[in-house]
């Protein structure tokens, strides 16, 4: 099947007519003079500017959409951790399943083709849950990449950690993709972390961790992974949070020395700037981690949503444009850096190739009315047109109505 997008504009301001084909990106000709083939859909965009479709690097799905259920008292990370392990056996496989689903297709309506969701695994969380994701994984094929990565539970050593162990190593047969965990929550955040690692290379697994989601300058188990040899599976870290609490000559050594083992980072401005901080009266700290440092350092930077309606951040929209935006106003970070965030560096940090809106690249695309990025992101139009290798998975259209449009008179 052929698709012309004709009259459409790139990140770079300039204007074309688009031409998918086999999966592909196949042609960017001038603004109307692109000839469609006999039975090609053929859009008149209008002017819509086109992206490489947006991935979310950081989701925990088997959580979505319980914040009216499960509220968190405290606001903090301990609270929210807390209510959900208090809340989490109430809830059956049949009810997850329902919530993933209704947060997938609010991913697939933003324009998002590419997911990683951690889950929880543990003696006492139903091993359901890993199967309902991987499931699903295989459901979405062709229309959306979903990876499942198995949460190791805690503790990690110590008393229950066999119990905790032989759970993750089972969700991994199941299908997992990946091993996740929080090594920081503990009581020895060192060992817990080389024991992870140890699993992960045993299982030949990729390894993406919680990593010192906390603002305590005392706290950096990030140094130790700076310090110590790469792993021989991929690696990766998430929320880092204390890193921005350090000084400038430990920020920038720490930052050097992971840019050069490979290891990504994902900031997760969302329920970092929920969670981080109350202790601190209103003279709150932002509670990102030190992305700019870290990109100076050229260590890979994704953004992700973290958590959507859950105790751990009661919002979010299931939409990466919303990361991209606090990325902006919270990161500091300009417009097309943000949406690079949430697109090629999410794309690298989930273990794919980076791609662009050029020939013979995947068709892998996002096109929505917005002027430029900055707009984009800014405004973040409901109406979107979604492509997953060449064919439409998602479309939004709206309509609005203003009783000030028969006030105002234009010259």
């Amino acid at each position: 099947m052929t698709t012309v997008l004709r009259h459409i504009h790139l990140a770079d301001g300039s204007e074309h007519d688009l031409t998918l084909a086999d999966g592909l990106v196949a042609r960017l000709d001038r603004a109307g003079s692109a000839n469609a083939p006999v039975g090609a859909d053929v859009r008149r965009l209008d002017g819509w500017l086109v992206v490489p479709s947006l991935v979310e690097p950081h989701a925990h799905l088997d959580k979505a959409l319980t914040a009216t259920r499960v509220p968190n008292a405290s606001g903090d990370l301990g609270g929210a951790i807390d209510a959900w392990i208090a809340a989490r056996q109430c809830f059956d496989v049949e009810e997850l399943r329902t919530r993933a689903v209704r947060t997938l297709a609010l991913y697939a309506g933003h324009g998002t083709t590419t997911i990683r969701t951690h889950v929880d695994t543990g003696p006492d969380v139903a091993k359901e849950a890993v199967g309902v994701l991987v499931g699903l994984r295989a459901e979405l094929a062709g229309v959306m990449d979903l990876q499942v990565y198995a949460g190791h539970g805690l503790p990690v050593t110590g008393p229950g950690s066999i119990e905790t162990r032989a759970a993750a190593r089972e969700a991994l047969a199941m299908g997992a993709d990946g091993l996740g965990g929080a090594p920081c929550l503990d009581a020895r955040p060192i060992d817990a972390f080389e024991a992870l690692v140890e699993l992960a290379e045993e299982a030949d697994v990729p390894l993406d961790l919680h990593i010192d989601e906390t603002l305590d300058p005392t706290h950096l188990l990030l140094e130790h992974i700076a310090a110590r040899s790469k792993p021989r599976v991929p690696l990766a870290v998430d929320h880092v949070c204390s890193l921005s609490a350090q000084p400038e000559q430990v920020r920038l050594s720490i930052a050097t020395r992971l840019a050069s083992k490979g290891v990504g980072v994902v900031t997760l401005p969302q329920s970092n700037l929920y969670l981080q901080g109350r202790e601190h009266g209103p003279n709150r700290p932002r509670g990102l981690t030190a992305v700019a440092d870290l990109l100076a350092a050229g260590v890979n930077v994704a953004g992700g949503s973290d958590n959507v309606g859950d105790p751990f951040n009661p919002m979010g929209r299931a939409d990466p444009l919303e990361t991209a935006s606090l990325l902006v106003t919270a990161g500091h970070l300009s417009p097309l850096q943000a949406l690079d965030a949430v697109t090629r560096a999410a794309r690298q940090f989930v273990g794919m190739a980076p791609t662009s809106v050029a020939p013979g690249q995947p068709a892998d695309l996002l096109a929505a009315p917005a002027a430029d990025v900055a707009d984009l992101l800014g405004r973040a139009p409901a109406d979107r047109l979604v492509f997953r290798a060449g064919r439409v998975v998602a479309q939004t259209h709206t309509s609005r109505t203003w009783a000030g449009d028969r006030r105002i008179t234009i010259q």
